[in-house]
């Protein structure tokens, strides 16, 4: 063991400091990605990435060694817990509400900060309590159907902007979407054509505005678009978030590949089922949540196998190994005989996430390839 230590198998000393379930991330492929997403870019400061994905200041630092300076998250707690690591630039990208206001007067003190409003109630309510003028984003739906105000709905967005401009406690900065139904497509050109088209909503809109003389802003957001496109526009702020880590969902429709992946589950095999090919590892719903793939037969799977690598990290997947189905705290993978016959008892295995957004957000630990903590808001 100790000349294994001396060669540096980092897979070993992750693997030494082990007791449960635990998230693994390989800063490398972190720092490709980002790097991938900048180079699309005419410049840097059109850049304002969601951190609400991997939730860590360690993480976050690595944006900011990269030039990065303002972010996009999704809760008042998420702002001000990058907020005491630095950020000063921060977008709230989740509808305004009444019981955020002590929290945004105390963040608004030292930062900068946008909020996304899509209510005249909501608004009234900030020009009656704000003790300080702060900039708002209107939420617009550009065909997704989720959040925001519809982008046909001229008038009302007109009159939310006419209502801003009576207060001098709320200064309208711009427009604010989430292509969200990229996330379904199936195929990278179904991406840039949802994509397309919910940006020509959006500038319709836009133009709308222009003509009145209104300086209006577009920010958007959403990690298959930003990966499927070989430019992104111009004079556009782009926030996309699940890119930094990626996961099955993205390289099950071809939007990255299993190298990308930049973080898995290491979870320990507890029990072997070889007459049923299967085994059980820790690692349930509570880790991963259950989001699901289906295959190819319409059969859902929860996860898929890496092959790990000394050096910590991995690649590709294991050859017909899956995660059969999740409870809370077990894991089922089912797959290959040989596979299966030859585990052990105690052995760990990395999954992929099929969502890496809401496996992070399950986690309480990670750690990078190297053995070193890295810390997630809890």
């Amino acid at each position: 063991m100790m000349r294994l230590l001396h060669v540096r198998s980092y897979t070993l000393l992750i693997m030494l400091q082990l007791s449960e379930p635990t998230l693994i991330v390989d800063e490398k492929k972190v720092r490709s990605n980002i790097k991938h997403i900048l180079s699309k870019l005419h410049d840097i400061h059109q850049f304002r990435p969601h951190f609400k994905t991997h939730q860590s200041h360690s993480i976050g630092r690595i944006f900011r060694e990269l030039g990065i300076h303002k972010i996009c998250v999704s809760s008042m707690r998420m702002a001000h817990y990058f907020h005491s690591d630095g950020w000063n630039d921060i977008c709230i990208a989740f509808p305004f509400y009444p019981q955020w206001m002590d929290e945004l007067h105390s963040l608004i003190q030292n930062c900068t900060v946008q909020i996304v409003i899509e209510s005249e109630e909501v608004l009234h309510f900030l020009q009656r309590h704000l003790m300080s003028p702060v900039d708002f984003y209107i939420k617009i739906d550009a065909g997704y159907g989720r959040a925001g105000i519809k982008f046909q709905d001229e008038d009302r967005i007109k009159d939310l902007i006419k209502l801003s401009n009576d207060s001098d406690r709320t200064n309208f900065k711009g427009l604010l979407a989430h292509f969200g139904d990229t996330y379904a497509a199936e195929r990278p050109e179904n991406v840039i054509d949802i994509y397309q088209q919910s940006l020509q909503n959006l500038v319709s809109v836009q133009k709308l505005l222009t003509k009145e003389n209104i300086d209006c802003s577009l920010s958007i957001g959403d990690t298959p678009s930003s990966s499927c496109l070989d430019r992104l526009d111009d004079n556009i702020e782009y926030r996309p978030g699940n890119f930094v880590y990626y996961d099955l969902m993205q390289t099950s429709k071809h939007r990255s590949n299993y190298d990308q992946i930049a973080c898995v589950v290491a979870c320990p095999i507890v029990a072997i089922h070889p007459e049923k090919n299967e085994c059980i590892i820790h690692g349930g719903g509570v880790h991963f949540s259950k989001d699901h793939i289906l295959d190819d037969k319409g059969n859902p799977y929860y996860g898929l196998l890496a092959n790990k690598q000394k050096n910590g990290s991995w690649s590709g997947v294991v050859t017909n190994v899956y995660v059969d189905r999740l409870s809370q705290e077990h894991g089922i993978i089912k797959g290959d005989k040989a596979w299966i016959s030859s585990r052990k008892i105690g052995e760990w295995v990395y999954v992929y996430p099929i969502h890496s957004c809401m496996t992070v957000h399950a986690m309480r630990r990670a750690l990078n390839i190297t053995g070193e903590p890295i810390d997630i808001m809890i």
